[in-house]
């Protein structure tokens, strides 16, 4: 049904809620699988977008129970093929990383600002308003 799989997972040391709603939470007995479809290119993001979903299931109090409390299998479907992810990739580095992030992100102060073509190909802020621009027209160069 929709929205049967939508779920919020607090944090306890940040002020943050990450809420995620996979496609498919799939258990038997005591093992369970957490699927996300994709019609597009496969993508890291897809990967980390399902590694978020597999560590926070066991966590959020609306799919706790239906997890049993474990970390679930994690599955990429795509138009041409099936890419799993196991559940010990949701390692102490990948923790680590996500505490980093949300420590960015929750932070107070802004993040270094590193600009590059890629990084800044979408930004709205005018060149002649965006000191970092500026000062690495560089960074820029085609």
């Amino acid at each position: 049904m929709e929205d049967d799989n939508s779920f919020k997972a607090y944090s306890k040391k940040f002020p943050i809620c990450v809420s995620g709603k996979p496609d498919i939470i799939a258990t038997k007995d005591n093992w369970g699988v957490v699927e996300d479809i994709k019609t597009g290119r496969r993508k890291n993001s897809h990967k980390m977008q399902v590694l978020l979903y597999m560590f926070l299931l066991p966590l959020a109090s609306e799919t706790q129970e239906l997890c049993h409390q474990q970390i679930p299998h994690g599955r990429i479907v795509d138009p041409d093929n099936i890419w799993e992810i196991p559940t010990w990739e949701v390692n102490q580095k990948f923790k680590q990383h996500l505490q980093e992030l949300l420590a960015i992100i929750c932070s107070t102060k802004m993040p270094k600002l590193t600009p590059s073509i890629w990084e800044c190909r979408y930004c709205k802020v005018p060149d002649n308003h965006c000191p970092v621009k500026t000062k690495n027209d560089d960074n820029f160069a085609a």
